[in-house]
Parts: structure tokens; C-alpha cells; sequence
């Protein structure tokens, strides 16, 4: 593998829990859609760090998909779409349900891990529990999917010609 053409996503060290479990979600996707190969992670006291083959494309803001938003906009949807249709919720072993995430919070906040001055200033008034007693007042799910946990155009990469592509799919 050449190492130059290979990716690296850094998060500082105040994010990097954020990456923990991304290359057990990468090698479980990759049995069923194309996915970057996790080359090697590290953490240290600075951050966090996940080195990845690249793909082949360019992502949806590039200067090229900026010229063409329409295009790279429906390469959004579909290639979000083909993820929903593809990978299989009945044997994802990860979950984002807000339950989850409300459960995530509570332990967080039990150790002193939540950093209030970091909310959106509208939330800044809010004590830790009166935090996570509005982030559990959720509505049920109509309909479970396995989602791309990060979708937006940085994260979306178009074939030359503006398709999101399932391998081996027209």
C-alpha cells in the first residue's frame, strides 16, 4: 500500500472517543458495501487517529461538485439511500438509538465528562440532569435503518462521472 495516497481522519483528543469503534464499523460495512480498508488507529495524548486506503472519486465538495450541486446533491440522497437498502439492520452490532445516547450521556456525565461551556449557547442554561432529561424525552422510532453516522458532502465521494455506486451495481 502506498502510504502517500493513504487518508487520515485526526480528531483531537477531546473528540477522540469519537473514532474508537470506527474501524470495527468499517471492517462489519465492508461485507456489504465498498468501504475504505482501516490501515492502522492510534491515540495519544493530542488526538486520535484513523489511517484508510483511499477511494476512488472525488468527494461532494470538491471545486468540480461545487460548480454542480444538483449532481452532487442527488449523489447525496442515493448513495445515503443505497446505504439504508443495503446494510442490514437485523445484524448491525452497533446502535445510535437515542436511548443508547441518553444512556451514553448519563455515564458520561456521572465521571464529569460533559463540558457544559461546550453546548450551544441556548442549552448552556440547562444543568447536566435537566440536559439529559430533555435529550430522553424522545419519540419512538417508526422504522429502524443502519445509518452513515457523519453524512454530509465532505464524507461523500462521487464517481467521475457524479454516481454513488454500490460495487458490482449499475
Amino acid at each position: 500500500m502506498d502510504r502517500a495516497r493513504c487518508f487520515v481522519k485526526w480528531l483531537p483528543s477531546s473528540h477522540a472517543a469519537e473514532l474508537h469503534d470506527e474501524p470495527r464499523r468499517l471492517d462489519w460495512a465492508a461485507r456489504f458495501t465498498s468501504v475504505p480498508t482501516v490501515i492502522g488507529d492510534g491515540r495519544d495524548d493530542d488526538g486520535a487517529w484513523l489511517v484508510t486506503s483511499p477511494v476512488p472519486g472525488e468527494n461532494a465538495v470538491s471545486p468540480r461538485w461545487k460548480h454542480d450541486p444538483a449532481t452532487a446533491a442527488r449523489a447525496i440522497g442515493e448513495g445515503l439511500r443505497a446505504l439504508h437498502d443495503t446494510l442490514p439492520v437485523a445484524g448491525c452490532p452497533f446502535s445510535w438509538s437515542a436511548a443508547n445516547r441518553v444512556a451514553d450521556t448519563r455515564r458520561r456525565a456521572a465521571v464529569g465528562r460533559l463540558d457544559p461551556s461546550a453546548w450551544d449557547p441556548i442549552h448552556q442554561r440547562l444543568s447536566i440532569e435537566e440536559a439529559v432529561a430533555a435529550a430522553a424525552e424522545t419519540r419512538p422510532e417508526d422504522r429502524l435503518v443502519v445509518c452513515q453516522g457523519d453524512p454530509c458532502a465532505p464524507n461523500t465521494i462521487l464517481t467521475s462521472d457524479g454516481y454513488y455506486r454500490l460495487p458490482g451495481r449499475r
